[in-house]
């Protein structure tokens, strides 16, 4: 059993892993940012801003003046901000989303188990009994591994040959 001390640890492994996918795979995040005001159906689009995540932060100060301004010109009339995030692949927008979520996430998973057997195995170190080739829970979790790693292989060169079609057809 974990203790509390342990609860947020898998999310920053998580986390680090995801970033280490998102790095290999050449895939960044963007976030539009779109300021608008009204509400329900009567929604009106005043300004949109793309721009990277890591840019958000240093940014932020011009959105919230974009937004004040937008208020000050009518106090009345709710202004709202919506952010959308995306990745893009080497730097240009695709219609892929859902593919490269998927593909970053099974490569933050596939970190994570390879992590997971390589702590079972420095635990099993001292245990006289325990033998790499002949360990079934061992042998379960390598074997899940492996076929992980065809998956994101797969996958990658799935997104590779898209985005090589799609720099093709423009």
């Amino acid at each position: 059993m974990k203790s509390n001390s342990d609860i947020g640890t898998d999310y920053l492994q998580y986390a680090k892993a995801q970033a280490k996918a998102e790095a290999e795979l050449e895939v960044v995040r963007w976030v539009r940012i779109t300021i608008e005001r009204g509400t329900g159906s009567q929604l009106t689009k005043l300004h949109t801003y793309e721009l990277p995540v890591a840019m958000l932060e240093r940014w932020s100060w011009v959105i919230n003046w974009r937004v004040a301004r937008y208020t000050c010109e009518q106090p009345k009339a709710p202004v709202s901000t919506c952010y959308c995030y995306e990745y893009r692949y080497k730097g240009k927008r695709v219609g892929w989303q859902e593919d490269i979520n998927r593909l970053v996430a099974a490569k933050a998973k596939h970190t994570k188990r390879l992590r997971a057997v390589e702590e079972y195995i420095a635990s099993q170190q001292g245990n006289l009994f325990f033998d790499p080739a002949t360990d079934e829970q061992l042998l379960k979790a390598q074997a899940k591994l492996k076929l992980a790693e065809q998956d994101i292989a797969a996958a990658h060169e799935r997104m590779k040959t898209k985005f090589n079609n799609m720099i093709q057809n423009q």
